[in-house]
């Protein structure tokens, strides 16, 4: 069984994608937990010009979260895969990282701030 956890950073296999969707091998950031072998993460991306779309964060590259350059959570590309997916572990965002996206997703999901 391979432990995960919210918050780390996985290099997965979205394999095929429509549109302008994600696809292929990629980091994404695990943000919710396993149910059912399904695990929802957040695509990153090293292409900043993708920054320029709504729900995005740039993440600047560091040991602790593995990534070799800054790069770009797709908040917006937001989706359940199959915990299958997840090829390996390659780091784990900061506090302060993981709250940016919390507020990204709460934005995205139109989802009452918390008090």
């Amino acid at each position: 069984m391979v432990r995960m956890a919210r918050g780390e950073l996985w290099q997965v296999d979205l394999k095929t994608g429509a549109g302008h969707e994600q696809e292929g091998r990629r980091p994404a950031i695990l943000v919710g937990c396993k149910v059912a072998d399904i695990i929802v993460v957040i695509p990153v991306t090293s292409n900043l010009h993708a920054a320029k779309f709504p729900y995005t964060e740039i993440i600047d590259a560091s040991e602790t979260n593995g990534l070799t350059e800054v790069s770009v959570a797709l908040v917006f590309q937001m989706r359940a895969i199959s915990s299958g997916r997840l090829i390996r572990r390659i780091g784990t965002l900061s506090p302060g990282e993981m709250e940016r996206i919390d507020a990204q997703m709460i934005g995205l999901l139109q989802l009452p701030k918390r008090s």
